[in-house]
């Protein structure tokens, strides 16, 4: 499963998420992220080495 770091305001921070699609992902993500900041984040999915 593809894994995607959180993005707030253009910075990495160090939490991820995991889901099956980028959908499943970014739901678990709304959950993760501080209310202020629900409409000021993106995924990024991290490269497996």
């Amino acid at each position: 499963m593809p894994t995607f770091r959180i993005i707030i305001n253009g910075e990495p921070t160090e939490e991820t998420v995991t889901g099956t699609t980028y959908m499943d992902a970014y739901f678990l993500a709304v959950q993760a992220v501080p209310q202020a900041y629900k409409n000021d984040f993106k995924l990024e999915e991290e490269k497996s080495e």
